[in-house]
């Protein structure tokens, strides 16, 4: 938690208790916060769009079984984009967050001194990163290929769209298995961190990265829409980074009820 006040309890949920440091007076991030409770902010972004966002920030070790299944994350998500995009949503010119996302801007509506500076979280680029791996491993983060790639595109590579139903990820005029992509994009995950794993070459990514920077020019122009003014990567503060700010100090946690 990083509000000024919240109502502990005997039983509910476990959160952490999280303030700034150096302190500030918390009167303007509770006038901000405020604004955006009598707005009625939306909750936007459906898990799969969320989740893909903080996986293409994420470096990890590439193997063919991780981009088959990333190309399929991805192409779903950017579906997803489309969607909102086609419906004009937010019509009424509201704002649209996730809640850690909400949070990460409430601080940084107050300036500078507010901002939360995030260090070794699942953000795995530009300056909310402070320890992006080194040129030269084995480790690729999408994002970064795709901004390097600009608007050049290569030719689209059919391979990596194969069938999943055999994997019982989908069906025939049905929707996802969602469960199941999940399941196996960390199984996948936790073979890219196996040594003797075989590990894609760069020609290999090369549609997941044109995957890659479609999804994220989808979102630019959806927070264009959403007129939401941050940069894409901000978007994806998980509620795992908020531990992880090197200018948060974790005071403990409280057992919480909500109202």
């Amino acid at each position: 938690m990083v509000c000024s006040k919240c109502k502990e309890a005997e039983k509910g949920d476990n959160a952490y208790l999280l303030r700034l440091n150096p302190e500030q007076d918390a009167a303007p991030l509770l006038a901000v916060a405020k604004e955006y409770l009598d707005e009625t902010v939306y909750y936007d972004y459906p898990d799969l769009v969320f989740f893909a966002g903080l996986i293409i920030y994420r470096a990890i070790r590439s193997t063919p079984r991780w981009q088959k299944i990333m190309d399929y994350i991805l192409e779903l998500a950017c579906s997803e984009l489309d969607k909102m995009l086609n419906k004009l949503i937010h019509k009424d010119g509201k704002k649209a967050m996730v809640c850690s996302q909400l949070v990460y801007q409430i601080y940084l509506d107050c300036g500078d001194a507010y901002k939360i500076r995030i260090h070794d979280g699942l953000l795995q680029s530009g300056d909310m990163m402070q320890s992006a791996p080194e040129a030269g491993t084995e480790y690729i983060c999408l994002a970064e290929l795709a901004e390097k790639r600009g608007d050049t595109t290569s030719a689209e590579n059919t391979a990596a769209a194969d069938s999943f139903a055999s994997a019982g990820l989908e069906e025939p005029d049905k929707e996802p298995n969602m469960k199941a992509v999940f399941r196996e994009l960390y199984d996948a995950m936790e073979e890219s961190g196996q040594e003797d794993c075989e590990l894609c070459t760069s020609n290999d990514l090369n549609t997941l990265v044109d995957k890659t920077k479609k999804f994220l020019d989808k979102m630019e122009a959806l927070l264009e829409r959403a007129g939401v003014e941050l940069p894409v990567r901000a978007l994806f503060v998980a509620p795992s980074d908020l531990l992880k700010a090197e200018n948060l100090d974790n005071k403990g946690t409280v057992q919480i009820t909500r109202n």
